[in-house]
């Protein structure tokens, strides 16, 4: 019986030991903490915004909304601030990205933002909604991160755009009529006309004003046609021109910007635009037809042909008032795949020079293939 009490007593002195050695390490943990945390880390302890720079009110929506954030270093020592992190991928600026803030000091950074939502609107035009983004600074010798700023405000949708960007699906042919596309603008307010920027010499633009549903309403609608323009370089092409509506009242509301692609053509063309020789034995010669033609079907003349190898050769073979074709003589003359260009100066009806690039490959073998045996029924 007394070994059995012996026992149990030692057991629970244990637990008596256990709880208070777990006890001391909590107190020593706190602290820990409280010490570290008070004295540990100064360079971001030091680092502050008032809160009035947390909040920029109620804003129109735009895609380039500049915020400037004030940060206070009110430590003894210099911070370095390395760079700086965001919440959202609507930041689309911070600058300047690094920088030094003496002690007792303030350094202000811009704060860039599209403010724009998606395509999925929520609610009526004019709706105002709430927006939220955190930035963090990156703090040289800090030993623990900064938790930054979150930026607050309400957004305000001033105008709607119909798409920002208008393709030209199917070429476009240099020399044609070319088509027309466009976007419409409308506002939450009345609206009295559009500022426009672009480049006059490859965009045509015509503002339309649409008529509001009744006589007693004033302007809030506009129709932006563009319209590439002949000087368009050729090939694929990518344009831009911002949109500014202007209010009745004269204030000007955020720019929008389009951009506008597809792609420019010359009206004189060949057929094919890559000729594939295949595989070709050394010394052998293989052939083929090329055809320029003018989509228009003006007449034009090619005034010199020239090749980037002189195992190419071109002949002339017939003439027509918008057709010309022209035999092409590979020669294989080096082993492996090999690419020469052909290049034909034409000058069209309007007397404009301009040139039409054709590809030739083939893949030179020192090996000659037979031709493979006729098979002959029992």
């Amino acid at each position: 019986m007394n070994g059995h009490q012996t026992s149990t007593g030692t057991r629970l002195r244990f637990k008596r030991l256990c709880g208070l050695a777990i006890a001391a390490f909590a107190c020593a943990g706190a602290f820990w903490y409280g010490v570290h945390t008070d004295e540990a880390y100064p360079l971001t302890q030091s680092l502050t915004v008032d809160q009035k720079y947390l909040n920029f009110g109620t804003v129109w929506e735009q895609a380039e909304f500049a915020w400037v954030l004030p940060i206070q270093n009110q430590g003894e020592s210099e911070i370095e601030i390395v760079r700086f992190a965001s919440s959202c991928p609507c930041v689309t600026r911070i600058e300047p990205a690094s920088f030094m803030i003496p002690p007792r000091n303030t350094a202000s950074v811009r704060v860039t933002m599209n403010l724009v939502g998606g395509t999925e609107k929520k609610g009526q035009e004019g709706d105002s909604r709430e927006f939220t983004i955190r930035i963090v600074p990156d703090v040289r010798n800090a030993e623990r991160s900064h938790r930054g700023w979150a930026i607050t405000g309400k957004t305000r949708e001033a105008t709607r755009l119909s798409s920002r960007q208008i393709t030209f699906w199917d070429d476009i042919v240099r020399g044609q009529t070319a088509p027309t596309r466009g976007v419409d603008l409308s506002s939450v307010v009345s609206l009295k006309r559009l500022s426009i920027k672009y480049d006059p010499t490859l965009l045509k633009v015509e503002t339309i004003q649409i008529p509001p549903n009744t006589e007693q309403e004033k302007c809030r609608a506009f129709r932006v046609n563009i319209t590439p323009t002949a000087v368009m370089p050729s090939g694929p092409f990518s344009e831009d021109f911002t949109i500014e509506p202007v209010c009745e009242s004269g204030e000007k509301l955020p720019a929008w910007s389009v951009k506008v692609i597809g792609t420019m053509v010359e009206a004189i063309q060949a057929f094919p635009t890559i000729l594939e020789f295949g595989v070709v034995p050394l010394g052998e010669i293989r052939k083929a037809i090329i055809f320029l033609r003018s989509k228009a079907g003006n007449e034009f003349d090619v005034e010199k042909t020239e090749t980037t190898t002189d195992s190419v050769s071109i002949e002339h073979q017939t003439t027509g008032p918008s057709e010309l074709a022209f035999e092409i003589a590979q020669k294989a003359v080096a082993l492996g795949s090999q690419c020469a260009e052909i290049r034909f100066s034409v000058r069209d009806h309007e007397m404009r020079t301009f040139s039409v690039t054709v590809k030739a490959n083939y893949y030179g073998t020192a090996q000659k293939y037979a031709a493979p045996r006729k098979m002959l029924g029992n």
